[in-house]
């Protein structure tokens, strides 16, 4: 679950860095596209479920509605996906993400 996490906030860390006219694109996508941003939402938390499943299946997590926790713990780590929060540096972004885990982890801990 954490490497999920940190690699889609270094991908879109690195993305945004590497896009000069990130904003802009966001304002198309956002306004005119609407479905798109909707189908990634519902593409990652899908994802979310799908490590959840195999933690509870593994014992590390405890049993939960594993669709509204994934809706969650995405909601929980959003502002590392945003573009807009991409004007810091990734190590300090990092260290706040996985400091966010912790917390949540320690809420989906099987055997409490």
């Amino acid at each position: 679950m954490r490497a999920y996490f940190v690699i889609r906030l270094r991908h879109l860390h690195a993305f945004v860095s590497e896009t000069p006219h990130m904003y802009e694109l966001i304002q198309l996508v956002s306004g005119k596209h609407k479905d798109l941003l909707q189908h990634f939402e519902e593409r990652a938390k899908s994802a979310i479920q799908t490590i959840l499943v195999g933690g509870i299946a593994s014992g590390e997590f405890c049993a939960c509605d594993t669709k509204q926790r994934a809706a969650d713990l995405y909601h929980a780590s959003n502002k590392y996906n945003m573009p807009m929060c991409m004007n810091v540096q990734l190590e300090s972004l990092e260290a706040e993400l996985n400091s966010l885990l912790e917390l949540l982890f320690d809420g989906l801990k099987a055997g409490q």
